[in-house]
Order: structure tokens, then C-alpha cells, then sequence
């Protein structure tokens, strides 16, 4: 999807008293509802990504990851499927307090604790959209009406907050699909200063694509992220499933 700013309608009249919880109710429906959202604490993932920084430098990496929130995490990443079943790949395991690393066929060696891994409720692709959460915050968005984002009709919301200087990315608009309701367009807002020079605008984008059924839940399977109209990732799900529970020799 290419970069560009939607145009958006004022908002109708006629529609709800409270259209934005409107909006968000309509899209946590159309993803399959708010237990959806909730599978993502336990499952299996594989996908390809190409980011900056990649676990394997620039380049994409066929990436495998097994996790069971709180506190259980593994990730498996090689250059490319024959890297990978060659043993040609790097390794991450998290295990409560336990955690350790391993490349090639080098020997393990362990890392320090990962709060973020320890405290952790859910995987992290749930953080790009997470639409429940984002209901919860619906007072802090306004109903911006219909418009057009790369040829497709939206339903847009905006932020009401003032942007400040934050490290932290603040959303300012989504974009729905108006007839299927999905979420197509996220764009945010952070102050970044580097080093003590002057702080650095970034505008963020990611935009969720390719949204398939995934045991009863629409998942977007093809994720990209830019900064500042740059690519900083690309992902593709190339399959996907929720479990209730994960062997604990899986996180050995």
C-alpha cells in the first residue's frame, strides 16, 4: 500500500451519538470478535520479515517463534528455509527466569533477564493491532468521517491530543475498511532525540494487508512499517496457530 494522506469527509449526522465506539465495536466484530485477541497469548508463528535492525542483518529472515505468555518465548531465525533446517540460524529462549542464546553450532550461552519477555501478556504483532485496547481508549479519538485512502473507502479516526515531544509513538489516525470494517492504515506521531542534537520528527505508518481467517479470527498477514516514507519492516505470516498450551521442552 503506497504512502499518502486520506482524505476525510466531515462527519455525518446522521450517524451514532458515540461513532467512534461505533466504529470500533463493528471492527472488533469484523476480526471475529474480542476473544480473538486474546488467542495471541499462546501459539506458533512462522513468517518472513525484513527490518532494520533483522536478526540477521539487513536482509530478510525466515523467522519461527513459539510463545506462551507470561514468560515463555522462543525464537528461531535463519537467512532462508535451507539455512534453517541446516541448523544455519540463531536461537532465543526465554523461560521464567531463565534465558539463553545460541548461533549456529556454537554453544548456548545465557542472557540476562528480559523484563519485557517476563511481563509480557501477549505477542508482540498484537501490539500493532490491538483493537480493543484501543476502545478503551475511544475518548481520546474523534469521528472523522468518510474518505478514500489508495482507492478503497474508509471510515477514519483521529486523535484529539496535541502532539507533544514523546519518545513513545502516538497514534494519531486509523483507517477502516467501510465495507468490511478491517483495519487497514495506522499512522503515528514521536519526538526522537538522538544523542543530545536536535529532536527528529517521525511520522509512522504501518498499514495491515492480505487479512485471512485464521481458526475463526481475521488475522493481516502481510504487515509493513515506514518511518519518515521509509521502509523499516516488512512482514509476511506464512502460517499461524493458537494453542492453549505449549510443551515446556519446547522452551529448553
Amino acid at each position: 500500500m503506497r504512502e499518502g494522506t486520506p482524505v476525510i469527509a466531515p462527519l455525518d449526522p446522521a450517524k451514532p451519538k458515540d461513532p467512534v465506539g461505533a466504529l470500533l465495536d463493528r471492527a472488533i466484530q469484523a476480526f471475529g470478535g474480542a476473544n480473538q485477541f486474546t488467542r495471541w497469548r499462546c501459539g506458533h508463528i512462522v513468517y518472513t520479515a525484513r527490518s532494520i535492525p533483522s536478526p540477521v542483518g539487513d536482509r530478510e529472515a525466515l523467522v519461527e517463534e513459539f510463545f506462551d505468555y507470561p514468560g515463555r518465548f522462543k525464537r528461531i531465525a535463519a537467512i532462508n528455509a535451507a539455512a534453517l533446517n541446516a541448523g544455519r540460524q540463531s536461537v532465543w529462549c526465554y523461560n521464567g527466569d531463565k534465558a539463553w542464546e545460541r548461533s549456529a553450532d556454537r554453544p548456548a550461552k545465557a542472557l540476562p533477564a528480559n523484563a519485557k519477555v517476563t511481563t509480557r501478556r501477549a505477542h508482540q504483532f498484537l501490539d500493532l493491532f490491538n483493537l480493543p485496547v484501543l476502545k478503551t481508549e475511544a475518548s481520546n479519538y474523534t469521528f472523522a468521517g468518510a474518505g478514500s485512502l489508495d482507492g478503497r473507502a474508509v471510515w477514519g479516526l483521529k486523535s484529539k491530543k496535541a502532539e507533544g515531544q514523546t519518545d513513545s509513538p502516538q497514534l494519531r489516525e486509523a483507517f477502516f475498511d467501510q465495507k468490511s470494517f478491517l483495519l487497514l492504515r495506522t499512522q503515528s506521531h514521536a519526538t526522537n532525540k538522538l544523542l543530545g542534537l536536535l529532536p527528529q520528527e517521525v511520522e509512522s505508518v504501518t498499514s495491515y494487508n492480505d487479512s485471512q481467517d485464521i481458526g475463526g479470527g481475521m488475522v493481516p498477514m502481510h504487515i509493513v512499517g515506514t518511518a519518515n516514507g521509509r521502509e523499516i519492516t516488512n512482514v509476511w505470516i506464512l502460517t499461524l496457530e493458537f494453542n492453549e498450551h505449549i510443551q515446556t521442552s519446547t522452551f529448553e
